[in-house]
């Protein structure tokens, strides 16, 4: 078995990129995504779409089926492994939808919340929910993200 961290992938036909903490290559040609969990695992939970989408991504980059993917929580120090269904990549699609809805509409989403949940969110540093909450700041910030440019809709 090779094993490879930080692996970037991509599907081009569905628009989805991301990083794999771990991909296991085994020598029966298996390919296993794993992601790692500093907390306790939930089944059906947002880790389970996580994997399925970078599973998605690694069937579509090595042209072979990825059935399988795992999650390893650290708190629960042991793999649960989850099942890539038809069900899980519905949810992925209809989850890729949702998020492309929220970018591409013309209002701003809400500000940071500065809660408990920031502790272990990836998007902390970048967001800096407890420096911009709430702020003027923040709010410009945003809505310069989504400027309409009327010029292109007179062509």
């Amino acid at each position: 078995m090779r094993t490879v961290h930080a692996l970037p992938v991509w599907h081009d036909g569905h628009g989805l990129t991301g990083i794999c903490d771990t991909v296991e290559l085994h020598a029966d040609g298996t390919v296993l995504p794993v992601e790692h969990k500093s907390g306790r695992y939930r089944p059906a939970g947002p880790a389970d779409v996580q994997v399925a989408a970078q599973a998605m991504c690694l069937e579509y980059m090595f042209k072979t089926p990825v059935a399988e993917a795992a999650i390893y929580s650290g708190t629960d120090r042991r793999r649960h492994t989850v099942l890539v269904d038809a069900a899980l990549r519905t949810r992925v699609l209809e989850t890729t939808n949702a998020v492309r809805g929220l970018l591409s509409a013309d209002h701003t989403l809400s500000p940071p919340v500065a809660d408990s949940r920031c502790r272990r969110c990836s998007m902390a540093t970048g967001c800096m929910p407890k420096l911009l909450a709430g702020t003027r700041r923040y709010q410009q910030a945003l809505n310069s993200l989504y400027v309409i440019d009327t010029a292109q809709d007179d062509e």
